[in-house]
């Protein structure tokens, strides 16, 4: 399975959830990661819980390292597939 590839370093977590977040985003009506569809507020649990099961940051989490890097200008090299702040619709 994929989640193993992850425990065996073959894939990242992060190209683990986008893979999942476009399974889900194309006919599944459960919650995601937060990628391809923004989260709400009823599901942003849901959605954390998942991003942990693989060990990325929780929407929250990855949304203030965003407000960190604009207002010090570092770089954290936070994935790109979601410029800027994860929105909690």
């Amino acid at each position: 399975m994929l989640i193993q590839a992850i425990d065996r370093r073959q894939i990242s977590p992060y190209e683990f959830a986008l893979l999942d977040d476009w399974k889900i985003a194309t006919g599944r009506s459960e919650p995601g990661y937060g990628f391809l569809n923004p989260p709400t507020q009823s599901t942003l649990s849901q959605t954390n819980k998942l991003r942990a099961a693989v060990g990325l940051r929780s929407v929250e989490l990855r949304n203030k390292l965003i407000e960190v890097e604009h207002k010090t200008g570092l770089n954290f090299y936070l994935p790109g597939w979601v410029k800027g702040k994860i929105v909690i619709e």
